[in-house]
């Protein structure tokens, strides 16, 4: 869609919900209001998209229906990514018992057994996790999260406790904020479940961002250490299936060798949940030209 043409489909939406929402005169128009009466009508009459900026009045979350079903389906399906790292347009994929798994995954399998993911993170995926990360918004974090929890993983039901990617020590400072222990926090209230908080602590060194896989797994093995066991929970890991939740996966190497440590210490399976998943360079090109 040309720029201009966009430009109007948002400009028009926009006077259609400005027209619901409000009389000429500017005042408050109480057909609004879904129940009608001289109530005040609801807040979502006045909430709008962040990306079409049509009324959410319907709506469960802080984007249409209409964008979310765009941003679902620009993920890809269950059949066409990779059923542990979550890698998509697997042209080399072959089905293992009964799952999908990049070539990758079966010549070196990560020690995480699985993974899920919401959406992809690109377009205004990247742009929310950015404003809440960056600019130091907490609010942001949590609409992600109660986004995330409405896509829960199937294995979700089998999980015995959540435990979310910790940040250091600055970073927390600087944020005011952890980004992951939000999104497990949420998570762990919507789906009733356990969130573990000081299993494992991220030391002082270089952040993630910018870093191929190898330099990737290479710092987190001096980035991250399970902390003791005693004081991070009064129940061991031996024999359980827990969930590590994080924001985006890139590579997958902090979920592999996060899950790594956690295998040490006696968890049978590791899954990883996060909201976003990268996808692979030119993917958008190629989608393009289909």
């Amino acid at each position: 869609m040309a720029p201009s043409s966009f430009l109007n489909s948002v400009r028009q939406r926009w006077q259609q919900t400005r027209a619901t929402v409000f009389q000429s005169n500017g005042q408050l128009n109480p057909a609004a209001n879904s129940s009608g009466g001289s109530n005040p009508p609801s807040l979502n009459a006045f909430a709008l998209c962040e990306i079409c900026l049509s009324s959410l009045q319907g709506c469960a979350g802080f984007i249409c229906n209409d964008c979310e079903r765009w941003l679902l389906q620009a993920a890809p399906a269950a059949q066409s990514s990779c059923s542990q790292c979550g890698e998509i347009n697997l042209q080399q994929a072959t089905p293992l018992n009964g799952f999908w798994r990049c070539r990758p995954c079966q010549q070196q399998s990560p020690a995480f057994d699985y993974s899920h993911h919401t959406a992809l993170y690109a377009g205004p995926v990247m742009h929310w996790v950015q404003q809440a990360k960056d600019k130091h918004n907490s609010q942001w974090m949590l609409k992600l999260a109660r986004w995330m929890a409405r896509y829960p993983p199937a294995q979700l039901r089998a999980v015995d406790r959540l435990i979310p990617v910790p940040s250091n020590r600055w970073r927390r400072w600087q944020r005011g904020f952890d980004p992951a222990g939000v999104l497990a926090d949420e998570l762990a209230r919507v789906h009733q479940l356990t969130v573990d908080k000081q299993r494992l602590e991220r030391l002082p060194g270089h952040g993630q961002r910018g870093l191929n896989r190898v330099e990737r797994l290479g710092n987190i093995r001096s980035s991250y250490r399970l902390t003791n066991v005693e004081s991070a929970s009064s129940q061991p890991l031996a024999g359980q299936h827990v969930m590590i939740v994080d924001d985006v996966m890139t590579t997958g190497a902090t979920a592999d060798g996060l899950a790594q440590l956690l295998k040490q210490q006696g968890a049978a399976i590791v899954g990883v949940w996060t909201l976003a998943r990268t996808p692979p360079p030119g993917w958008f090109v190629r989608t393009r030209r289909e």
